[in-house]
């Protein structure tokens, strides 16, 4: 449930279908995100899960997996 709410936050703010999130997805050169688009997605997450991640984190972000491993203990 919180990996499907991590991947809608994402498609919402890339402008993506859900169905194209995967685990795997590159969120600059698959998905189109920008260093704008992952900190406003981090920023949802972060009010949802009440927990952020440090800025110096948001900023080595590449994969979804970094996403889902930050805030889903697997």
């Amino acid at each position: 449930m919180e990996r499907d709410y991590i991947y809608q936050v994402i498609a919402n703010r890339t402008g993506n279908d859900i169905k194209e999130v995967t685990i795997d997805s590159n969120l600059k050169k698959e998905l189109g995100a920008d260093s704008a688009d992952i900190h406003h997605i981090m920023a949802d997450l972060a009010e949802y899960f009440y927990i952020a991640m440090p800025k110096e984190e948001t900023d080595k972000i590449t994969y979804v997996r970094d996403i889902v491993n930050f805030y889903i203990a697997e």
